[in-house]
C-alpha cells in the first residue's frame, strides 16, 4: 500500500530524490528523521516512535514536523525502556506502523532524508514497508567523518569514517539536545547539526546535491 501511495504522489520519478543533481543545496528539501525501537536487532525488534522535521537548505522549518508513537506487534521491550522511556502503556492506543507509514511517506515527499546513523532507521523502516529505495539518504555521522578528513588535508574521495554519537556531535556544534533518545528531539538536534554541517560543506566546495552525493556517498 505504501509503495502504491508513493507512486501516486510522484509518478514516473524516483520519489523523494530531486532529479537535478546540479540543484544548489540551499534549495534542496530535506527531512531529518529519527526512530526509537524496541531494540537493535534487525528482523526482530520494531519501531516505537518516529520523529522528523523538514528543512529547505539550511533553514529548519519548525512548523513542519512529524511525530507518531507506534504500537509494535509484540510486547516485552523492558531492557530498552530506560533508554527511550517508552513503556508498553504509552503505545497501547497508538496506531500500528502500517497506519503510520503512509503519513510518513507523504511527509517526506520530494525530500532527501537525513539522519544520524540513518542506516539503522533505514533498515527498520524498510522492514516495515517504507519505500526506502525511492529516497536519497544522508548520514550526518558520515558527513562529519568526511569534513574531518578534509580539514586534516585528506583526499576528497576518501571514504568517510563515521565515529560520532549524536550527543557528541550536538556538543561539537553547540546544539542543545533536549531529551536524548526521544525521536522528535533527536530529529531536531540532528537538523541543527546538519544546518551547521551544510555551512562547512560549502567551505569545501560542496554546493550542489550532486556534490554532496559524490563527497559523502549518500545512498
Amino acid at each position: 500500500m505504501v509503495a502504491k501511495l508513493a507512486a501516486r504522489l510522484c509518478p514516473g520519478a524516483a520519489f523523494g530524490a530531486p532529479a537535478d543533481l546540479g540543484r544548489p543545496l540551499a534549495e534542496v528539501p530535506f527531512v531529518v528523521l529519527d526512530t526509537e525501537t524496541t531494540g537493535v536487532r534487525e528482523g526482530v525488534d520494531e519501531i516505537l516512535e518516529v520523529g522528523a522535521v523538514r528543512m529547505v537548505g539550511g533553514r529548519v522549518l519548525i512548523g513542519q514536523t512529524f511525530h507518531r508513537l507506534v504500537r509494535p506487534g509484540r510486547n516485552g521491550w523492558g531492557p530498552t525502556v530506560p533508554i527511550h522511556r517508552i513503556r508498553p502503556a504509552d503505545v497501547a492506543a497508538a496506531p500500528p506502523i502500517e497506519a503510520v507509514l503512509p503519513e510518513l511517506v507523504a511527509f517526506c515527499r520530494e525530500a532527501v532524508i537525513v539522519g544520524h546513523k540513518v542506516g539503522f532507521d533505514r533498515a527498520f523502516l524498510k522492514r516495515a514497508g517504507f519505500p526506502v529505495g525511492q529516497f536519497r539518504w544522508v548520514d550526518i555521522d558520515r558527513v562529519e567523518g568526511w569534513l574531518e578528513a578534509q580539514a586534516a588535508g585528506g583526499p576528497p574521495g576518501a571514504d568517510p569514517v563515521a565515529v560520532w554519537d549524536l550527543e557528541a556531535l550536538a556538543r561539537r556544534y553547540g546544539v542543545e539536545l533536549f531529551r536524548p533518545h526521544s525521536a522528535p528531539a533527536d530529529a531536531l538536534a540532528a537538523a541543527q547539526v546538519w544546518q551547521r554541517q551544510l555551512t562547512r560543506l560549502e567551505g569545501f566546495g560542496v554546493r550542489t546535491l550532486g556534490d554532496l552525493l559524490l563527497a559523502v556517498g549518500a545512498r
